[in-house]
């Protein structure tokens, strides 16, 4: 009996130290995901709207596809499932507007906390241009000042 609690706590030692050189060098450990594999380029707003107003042909050749950080962007307007309850399910369009530019979220809950006034760091890409907004999809928003949200809809 004496001879088996060394041995079974040996066994124990073994397994932790086993356990821990898998999950620190082996397939076990979590692999952080970047959030990008290469940083965006940082495209002003203005300058996107420029190119586009200059030569719509030519700023789709240059810009669609790509994915920028479009810094300090001022919100004009809100299309939200706060602001406008049940427009997810009724399928309506949800975006941030600045000037021409709609940035449609990759997740359409990160528009709840955004209303006029907010100014946000924007990373998206530039997807397409219709005769009246340049569209930007897939974006994440980082608020550097807020404004005051107006009531949600619906009240």
């Amino acid at each position: 009996m004496a001879k088996s609690i060394p041995t079974a706590a040996t066994i124990v030692i073994a397994a932790v130290i086993i356990g821990s050189g898998i999950y620190l060098f082996g397939s076990l450990k979590p692999n952080p995901i970047p959030a990008f594999k290469e940083a965006p380029e940082v495209m002003p707003l203005s300058r996107l709207v420029a190119d586009y107003r200059e030569d719509p042909d030519l700023a789709a050749g240059k810009h669609e596809g790509r994915t920028y950080l479009f810094p300090a962007v001022a919100v004009d307007d809100v299309a939200s499932e706060y602001l406008t309850p049940q427009s997810v399910e009724k399928g309506f369009e949800l975006y941030l507007l600045s000037q021409t530019v709609k940035f449609r979220p990759r997740y359409w809950q990160d528009l709840d906390s955004l209303g006029p006034g907010f100014i946000v760091d924007i990373v998206g890409e530039v997807s397409s241009y219709s005769r009246s907004n340049i569209h930007v999809i897939n974006c994440t928003y980082a608020v550097l000042t807020g404004g005051n949200l107006p009531e949600p809809g619906g009240y």
